[in-house]
C-alpha cells in the first residue's frame, strides 16, 4: 500500500442497538483510531445509526467477504458467550421475538443466516479464517469480557475457544476471563475498560449539579418488584432535596423500560408528593455523558454508567449484577456495588459521604489508554506471525468438535436410555393405577350390592317378626328366639 494509506481495519460491535456502553466504545475507538489505521465499524446487522452516531453501520459479514482488511478490531462488551439469537432480540421488537421463538431450529437458523447476511459462528468475534480475503488479516480484542465461555455446551465452548486463539492481541476487562484464558494457554493482559480514557474524549466544562441519576434495567425492576424499588427510593430520606432523573442508559429491547420509569415516577411521586422526580430527557450520546458527569451521584444496573461516574468524578453506587459486581470489585471498590432493594438507603448514605478519588480514576484512565495504544500497534506493526497458525487452530478446533460430538453422542445416548426407563415406569404405574381403579370399581359394586341386599332384608317379614319378638324379649328379659339366631338377618320372606 502506498506510504500515505493507513491500514484498513474492520471493527465489530454492538453499534446497532442504543446501549450507552456498546456506542460509547464506538466514540472512543474512533478517537484512538484516527491518523492510526483506517476504520470501517460494522455490527452484525445493518442498521442507520446517524441518529446516535452520525454514520450508517454496515454489516460485518459482508464487509469481511468483500473486502480485504489489515485487521479485525472487535471493541468492549461481553463477546465471549454472545450467540446470535441474542444479537437478534435486541434488535427487534417483542413481536417478530415472539414469533422467531416460534420457529424450529433450522428456519431459526436460516432466518439469522439472511438477516446477518454472513454465517458467523460469534456475532462479535469474526473469525479470519473464516473469510477467504481476510485469512490473513490481524485479529485484535480490546476491553472485552470472555468468561461466559466457560457455561456454554461443549461444542460452543470450542469454537468460542478456536476464535480466541485466532487473536493477535487480546484485552480482557474482569479478572474470571483473564483466569479462563489462562487455563487455555491464550495470550492475554487484564486492563481496565476502554471508556474510563471517556474524559480526555469528552472533556466536559460544566459545573456539578445536585440532581441523582437513577437507572434500572426492566430486568431489575421485574426481578425485584416494582413496589421494592418505590419502598427503598422512598426510604432514602437524603434524596428528599436532589432532582432525581430516571436515567435511560438504553432504549433497546431488554434494556431499559420508559413506561416502567413513569410507573415507579408516579409511585414515588404519591408517597413523597414534595420530591422533583422525572424522567431524564437526555438520549443522545453526549447529553447522556454530560448528565453524568454533573450529577452528584449515579444510581444505576449500568457498567458503562459507573465508569462514566467514575472518569468524571461523580459519586457512585451499582445495583447488584454479576459483571457490574466482578468489575466494580476489580477496578472501583472505594464506592458501593451489589445493592438490592432493601440496603439502598445504606449505600446512598455511604456513597453521598464519600469523596472521589480523581487520582485514581487517572491511573485506570492511563491503563486502559496504553492497552488500546498497544492493540492499534498490531495492525500497524511488521507481520511475522507463520502462516499456517489458522490452519493448525482449524485442526485443533476439529479435534475438539468431535470430542464435543463424542460427548453430545454419549449424552444422548443415556437420555434415551432414561427417557426409555421413565416411560416403562410410567406405563407400570399407569397399569397400577389402572389395577386400583378397576379394584375400586369391584369394590363399589360390592358395597352397592351389599347394600341393596341390607335393603332388601330389612324390608322382610322375617327381619320385621324378628325385630318385634327381640324388643319383646328384651322387655321380659328372655332370651332371644333360637329361630332368630340362626337365621339372623338373611332370611328373605
Amino acid at each position: 500500500m502506498p506510504p500515505h494509506t493507513l491500514p484498513p481495519v474492520v471493527a465489530c460491535g454492538a453499534y446497532e442497538r442504543d446501549n450507552l456502553g456498546d456506542l460509547l466504545f464506538l466514540v472512543v475507538a474512533d478517537h484512538f483510531a484516527r491518523g492510526v489505521v483506517d476504520v470501517e465499524y460494522t455490527a452484525p446487522i445493518a442498521v442507520d445509526m446517524s441518529a446516535l452516531l452520525g454514520r450508517r453501520i454496515t454489516a460485518t459479514g459482508p464487509t469481511l467477504t468483500e473486502k480485504p482488511a489489515t485487521g479485525i478490531w472487535t471493541v468492549g462488551g461481553e463477546v465471549g458467550s454472545t450467540q446470535r439469537e441474542y444479537v437478534y432480540r435486541t434488535a427487534v421488537d417483542d413481536a417478530e421475538w415472539t414469533r422467531f421463538s416460534s420457529l424450529d431450529a433450522a428456519d431459526q437458523d436460516a432466518l439469522l443466516d439472511e438477516v446477518m447476511n454472513a454465517r458467523m459462528e460469534s456475532p462479535y468475534v469474526p473469525r479470519p479464517s473464516a473469510f477467504p480475503r481476510n485469512r490473513g488479516a490481524r485479529l485484535v480484542l480490546n476491553s472485552v469480557g470472555v468468561s461466559g465461555i466457560g457455561g456454554l455446551t461443549p461444542w460452543r465452548a470450542a469454537v468460542a475457544t478456536s476464535a480466541l486463539r485466532e487473536a493477535r492481541y487480546i484485552s480482557v476487562r474482569d479478572p474470571k476471563s483473564a483466569e479462563l484464558l489462562e487455563r487455555l494457554g491464550i495470550p492475554h493482559r487484564l486492563a481496565p475498560d476502554l471508556v474510563h480514557t471517556i474524559a480526555s474524549v469528552l472533556p466536559i466544562d460544566a459545573s456539578r449539579d445536585s440532581s441523582v441519576l437513577l437507572q434500572l434495567s426492566e430486568g431489575h425492576i421485574r426481578t425485584y418488584g416494582i413496589e421494592a424499588w418505590t419502598d427503598a427510593i422512598v426510604a432514602c430520606s437524603e434524596l428528599r432535596d436532589h432532582p432525581i432523573r430516571l436515567f435511560v442508559a438504553g432504549s433497546a429491547p431488554a434494556h431499559d423500560s420508559i413506561e416502567l420509569y413513569r410507573e415507579l415516577i408516579d409511585r414515588v411521586s404519591a408517597e413523597r408528593p414534595d420530591w422533583d422526580i422525572a424522567l431524564s430527557d437526555a438520549r443522545s450520546i453526549d447529553d447522556r455523558v454530560r448528565e453524568i458527569a454533573t450529577a452528584s451521584l449515579w444510581i444505576g444496573s449500568s457498567l458503562h454508567g459507573r465508569i462514566l461516574a467514575c472518569a468524571y468524578g461523580t459519586k457512585r453506587l451499582s445495583i447488584a449484577k454479576p459483571k457490574v459486581d466482578v468489575y466494580a470489585e476489580t477496578w472501583d471498590a472505594d464506592f458501593p456495588f451489589g445493592i438490592e432493594p432493601s440496603s439502598l438507603p445504606a449505600a446512598v448514605t455511604a456513597a453521598l459521604e464519600h469523596e472521589p478519588d480523581a487520582a485514581h480514576a487517572t491511573a485506570l484512565a492511563d491503563s486502559a489508554r496504553r492497552s488500546v495504544v498497544d492493540a492499534l500497534a498490531v495492525f500497524t506493526e511488521a507481520d511475522d506471525a507463520p502462516e499456517s497458525d489458522a490452519l493448525a487452530i482449524r485442526i485443533d478446533e476439529v479435534a475438539q468438535l468431535q470430542i464435543a460430538a463424542m460427548r453430545l453422542e454419549h449424552e444422548h445416548a443415556e437420555a434415551v436410555r432414561s427417557g426409555r426407563e421413565r416411560a416403562a415406569e410410567a406405563l407400570r404405574l399407569a397399569g397400577d393405577r389402572d389395577e386400583q381403579r378397576r379394584a375400586r370399581r369391584a369394590a363399589q359394586t360390592e358395597l352397592a350390592q351389599a347394600r341393596a341386599r341390607l335393603q332388601e332384608i330389612e324390608t322382610s317379614t322375617s327381619w320385621k317378626i324378628g325385630s318385634r319378638l327381640t324388643s319383646v324379649a328384651r322387655a321380659l328379659r328372655l332370651p332371644r328366639p333360637s329361630s332368630l339366631r340362626r337365621r339372623g338377618r338373611d332370611d328373605a320372606p
